[in-house]
């Protein structure tokens, strides 16, 4: 069965995030692609915000 949006929001809550002095650009990608497999569309979408030119 597919998963909800409620589900899915409810995993991403309870996952470790990154504070804001581990958050330089390396360590961001480094956290998306470790997620990539369990959070597959909010990590696609991450690493779609990181390849865009500042």
């Amino acid at each position: 069965a597919p998963v909800s949006a409620t589900d899915l929001y409810e995993q991403y809550i309870s996952t470790d995030r990154l504070h804001d002095e581990e958050a330089g650009s390396d360590e961001a990608i480094s956290y998306w692609l470790s997620r990539y497999d369990s959070q597959r569309d909010l990590a696609r979408f991450a690493l779609d915000l990181f390849a865009i030119m500042p």
